[in-house]
């Protein structure tokens, strides 16, 4: 019987290099994807903690659309009352309510379908009242210098373009407020301003008497 031919001893070597570097990268391989964990989608609003200012949300107003954001702006409290006249006057005659609104250090008209500036609308807090007081819920925004609030970006269009700003389900608790030049966080409850009765001229309440 004739001796099975063996291999020469530098092809063994080789051979058993080759499985060797094999073994070697797949441990290698399997170390590396067991050490990183799949990543979340990370939306643009959370790759930073630094808050928006009211011109960068209108700038990426599509973008941020229906996304949870973080805006910084001064705080424009407006207040209007209806204006019927009442004869006698009373405090019941007519309505008052409040929206509260934050600009731009420099506010500019945003786009020519639009005629407002750059502003965003807060849907809280909720003010309404008569001609002798003013109730807002869950905050009174009236003496605050700013506001940062945390909330959704809601977007109205004209012609296919941005046109209106709304901050809804706002978090009060991840919001904070800047009164004489420090921020702390916003007081809730429930505020009531007196308002300063109008000033009406008695001869109205005549004329509109002798009005048939």
């Amino acid at each position: 019987m004739e001796p099975v031919p063996q291999p020469p001893q530098r092809l063994q070597m080789n051979r058993k290099l080759l499985w060797l570097g094999l073994g070697m990268v797949i441990i290698i391989l399997v170390i590396t994807l067991a050490g990183e964990p799949d990543k979340p989608s990370i939306s643009p609003t959370e790759t930073s903690n630094q808050a928006l200012s009211v011109c960068e949300v209108w700038q990426r107003a599509e973008e941020l659309e229906g996304q949870v954001i973080r805006v910084q702006g001064k705080a424009d409290f407006m207040m209007s009352t209806t204006l019927v006249l009442c004869c006698p006057p009373s405090c019941d005659c007519n309505e008052t309510s409040g929206l509260l609104r934050l600009v731009s250090e420099n506010p500019t008209r945003v786009n020519i379908d639009c005629a407002i500036v750059d502003l965003i609308e807060i849907d809280t807090p909720d003010c309404r009242g008569d001609e002798c007081s003013l109730t807002c819920t869950p905050f009174y925004p009236g003496v605050v210098e700013a506001f940062e609030f945390t909330g959704q970006l809601k977007v109205f269009y004209v012609r296919d373009h941005p046109c209106g700003l709304q901050l809804i389900n706002v978090n009060l608790s991840a919001s904070q407020q800047l009164v004489d030049g420090a921020w702390g966080p916003i007081p809730t409850g429930t505020f009531t301003l007196p308002l300063v009765q109008p000033t009406r001229d008695p001869s109205l309440c005549e004329n509109w008497r002798k009005t048939p």
